[in-house]
């Protein structure tokens, strides 16, 4: 899938990194699997979705849940 329909189909990244006509990294919020062009819904919390694309291609993405922020390294979580 080319750059401008992952861009058609799942809207604007929130953030990006590199240029997409070479490499770059588009991060999403929300689920692939419910990605629309109106951007994240308030139901799409909890995951981030990391786009890789190479010369203008989507090459593969990987969903996971977002990193918690503020826990510093040995907090257990407890």
């Amino acid at each position: 899938m080319s750059a401008d329909a992952l861009r058609f189909l799942w809207g604007e990244p929130y953030a990006t990194a590199g240029d997409a006509r070479r490499y770059a990294h588009w991060h999403y919020l929300g689920s692939s699997l419910n990605r629309s062009p109106s951007g994240p819904h308030p139901w799409d919390f909890g995951n981030r979705v990391d786009v890789y694309l190479v010369a203008g291609k989507v090459v593969g993405w990987v969903e996971a849940p977002p990193s918690t922020i503020g826990m510093s390294s040995g907090a257990s979580g407890n």
